[in-house]
């Protein structure tokens, strides 16, 4: 018998050899996926407690110790920005829309704001599980 190629004598047509052998048949399996986000932001709050004004050795005032041990930053940042969950939901309302033929109703400083809000996203881990 007469080998074609650059194999190993007898093993071209061995169905054993790695080069000859097929991928499995795809499965489908049920997995959770997780993943933790961060973004950096800026925002505005009101609900700090105002350090005292000082005066500096030179005569200069500055602001001691503003107490922002009770500030709610996750409804202040809630209340300025939309969250990863709020932005999937939107995704899904308007590709929902789109698909029906429809065009979302929105004005474009709309769409701006959303693109803002996806900006600075990082994704610090991810994970899967196999339900």
């Amino acid at each position: 018998m007469y080998e074609s190629g650059y194999y190993p004598a007898g093993a071209e047509h061995d169905p054993n050899a790695p080069w000859n052998q097929s991928d499995p048949e795809p499965v489908s399996q049920d997995i959770e996926y997780s993943c933790t986000m961060r973004r950096t932001a800026t925002v505005e709050t009101t609900n700090y407690v105002p350090g005292t004004w000082e005066k500096d050795e030179d005569g200069f005032g500055y602001r001691d110790g503003d107490d922002f041990s009770d500030t709610d930053w996750l409804s202040d940042f809630k209340d300025t920005y939309r969250t990863p969950k709020e932005l999937i939901d939107l995704l899904k309302e308007t590709a929902k829309e789109l698909a029906n033929g429809k065009m979302p109703n929105k004005p474009k400083s709309f769409w701006k704001d959303v693109m803002a809000d996806c900006e600075n996203w990082s994704i610090d881990d991810e994970e899967t599980e196999m339900l």
